[in-house]
């Protein structure tokens, strides 16, 4: 199993926080509150049929978390902190081509970048995808030697400059460790694995109807969606 995750952090809640972040991109066609993150992909799966735009978010610990189709990279990222004076992060985690990256933008600008990716991914022409596999009490797969990390900026207060990020737990690490609890957000509203019993644990805040999802679309009937019956856990992580 992999993992496939982005998500967008700003440092600032409330409801204007969202939908702010949402003028940014085009105006949605339809807004669905009080979702909890299981049912925001259950919505996704009813009303798009993957060529949809969307943006769902929540608040967490004094962040106002948000994923979609597309969230906020460069100079978007930079525009979102000046737009509402925090700091803002952004990470993506994506097994399939082995990519990791995160940058972190300040309302002066400033932006501070890393990234890990193998060698068959530093280009389109170079991409290859293939299926990671890891076993019942297995170590996260290591693949330090096949990449590098590359990083661009000043390193933040706390950041561990002697973590490759090479994989998404340690990606995960060093986000925790600057202050941007993304770690603690899925294991709030998704869960955990347990590699030794192979099985699902299901997060405190998986019933909490924390989530706004704004589809942007094309969008379909609920009639002629196709259901395809898939953990929360396999949505999110697929390690």
């Amino acid at each position: 199993m992999g993992f496939h995750w982005e998500w967008c952090a700003i440092k600032a809640t409330g409801p204007e926080v969202l939908s702010r972040a949402q003028e940014l991109r085009a105006p949605p066609v339809m807004v669905a509150t009080g979702l909890t993150f299981e049912e925001v992909h259950k919505t996704l799966d009813s009303y798009t049929d993957g060529s949809s735009d969307w943006l769902a978010g929540c608040a967490f610990r004094g962040w106002t978390f948000l994923t979609g189709s597309v969230t906020f990279w460069g100079d978007d990222l930079v525009r979102i902190a000046k737009t509402f004076g925090a700091d803002s992060c952004v990470a993506i985690a994506e097994s399939t081509t082995w990519v990791l990256m995160m940058e972190y933008a300040r309302p002066d600008g400033t932006v501070r970048r890393r990234s890990f990716m193998t060698e068959a991914a530093e280009g389109p022409d170079k991409m290859e995808f293939e299926v990671v596999m890891r076993g019942a009490g297995q170590e996260p797969m290591r693949r330090d030697e096949e990449g590098t990390e590359k990083n661009e900026g000043s390193p933040l207060p706390g950041e561990p400059l002697n973590t490759v990020i090479a994989d998404d737990e340690r990606l995960l690490k060093v986000l925790a460790a600057i202050g941007v609890p993304l770690q603690a957000l899925q294991l709030h509203y998704v869960g955990d694995w347990d590699w030794k019993q192979m099985k699902e644990i299901p997060g405190p805040g998986r019933s909490e109807k924390a989530f706004t999802l704004f589809l942007q679309g094309p969008l379909r009937t609920p009639s002629t969606a196709k259901h395809k019956e898939k953990s929360l856990f396999g949505r999110l992580f697929r390690r």
